[in-house]
């Protein structure tokens, strides 16, 4: 990593740690009120988590980051970094301290650190500062926090950042190779290919990211949280920007049945528009035209045109709508208008359906004034 690459990493983790004891502070503070709920604490204790988790993982990071090569030709680096991760990992014993008494106190619920967690801070302290990571170790069992840095059998090694970019190009290209093997072997895709497909995409897309200079950070809908090359791979692999379908396709054709309100609708015209391609519905209201699935793009626009109940729409499905037989509802509306003498006697019933509800509102006017001009009593009730 570059020397201007360390100075700005080391500037966002610095405003991460500054954002964290900040809201350390105000904890603190909150606590000592007598009038403060336990749902504050808990959204405040919400709060605090994530900010020492974005610190903690940052710093842990930043570790395996500037890789064995700095720390070994750099002593001012691993000094510094030593010196820090001893604050820190004191830091991460005062945190949940804090915690495990706001639980006892308030009866909260508080987030349990995984056995893996602040790993590469032990590891880096037990390879660099063995009697402090000795001392530190005990107080971390004591807390009954996570060890597994401090009683892992391997030093701590990384690899450097022509390393990664390497290995990242090779995995990255290995899979791209498989991509393009499984684009050309497999004729009819499966829901299961497709999702293996995007799997080994993310995957790509990562290894290539480990290549590409700088940090992204990526949190998803309150669950996931990941930066670097996982951050990549979770942005792919939710994002699906491409499925194997979308370049291969077993199904030629597009069915289904047209319905006006719940009864099929024969002779309606479909057109397909941006395929220029039309079809007529049978005397069950079915159809079917040859369409070549995968070259239909998101969406697909249909036209539905019959003219004696005035139907003429454009409706829009998306393409997971067409990989199945489609059912395609036409708006009914209807009309019920009486006529009846003086004495309210009907001399006349009658009923229209329209998919249109201006027509609809032309008919009732005509019906009312034609009745209104014999001197009749007009009724019109839409359905």
């Amino acid at each position: 990593m570059a020397s201007q690459s360390i100075s700005d990493f080391e500037d966002k983790i610095a405003s991460a740690k500054e954002e964290f004891f900040e809201s350390f502070k105000e904890m603190l503070e909150l606590v000592k009120s007598p009038d403060v709920t336990t749902q504050l604490v808990q959204e405040k204790l919400t709060e605090l988590h994530a900010k020492g988790v974005n610190f903690f993982s940052l710093f842990g990071r930043s570790l395996n980051e500037y890789g064995l090569d700095n720390f070994a030709t750099n002593p001012n680096i691993r000094n510094s970094k030593i010196d820090d991760a001893i604050h820190v990992s004191n830091t991460i014993l005062k945190y949940w301290s804090l915690l495990n008494s706001l639980e006892e106190k308030y009866d909260i619920l508080i987030p349990k650190p995984s056995e893996r967690a602040y790993g590469s801070i032990q590891l880096f302290l037990k390879t660099f500062e063995k009697e402090k990571s000795k001392e530190l170790e005990l107080k971390f069992q004591e807390a009954n926090l996570p060890v597994s840095g401090f009683v892992s059998s391997r030093k701590f090694i990384d690899m450097t950042k022509k390393q990664q970019i390497t290995y990242g190009i090779i995995v990255g290209t290995i899979f791209l190779v498989a991509l393009l093997v499984i684009g050309i072997v497999i004729d009819c895709p499966t829901n299961f290919q497709n999702r293996m497909f995007t799997t080994i995409l993310a995957l790509s897309a990562a290894s290539f990211s480990a290549a590409i200079p700088g940090f992204i950070n990526v949190k998803y809908r309150e669950v996931i949280t990941a930066s670097g090359a996982l951050a990549v791979f979770a942005i792919v692999f939710l994002m699906k920007p491409a499925d194997l379908s979308d370049f291969k396709s077993c199904q030629e054709n597009v069915s289904g049945t047209v319905y006006f309100g719940e009864n099929p609708l024969e002779s309606v015209n479909l057109m397909f528009i941006k395929q220029n391609k039309s079809t007529m519905t049978d005397n069950f209201g079915n159809f079917s035209i040859p369409l070549d699935v995968s070259a239909v793009e998101e969406t697909i626009k249909i036209k539905l045109y019959k003219e004696d109940i005035q139907l003429d729409t454009v409706m829009t499905f998306a393409k997971t709508d067409i990989l199945k037989s489609m059912d395609i509802f036409a708006k009914k509306y209807c009309v019920l208008c009486v006529q009846k003498d003086s004495t309210g006697s009907v001399l006349l019933n009658k009923r229209k359906c329209s998919a249109s509800t201006s027509y609809l509102s032309d008919y009732i006017e005509g019906f009312l004034n034609a009745g209104n001009m014999q001197g009749r009593l007009v009724e019109c009730k839409r359905e």
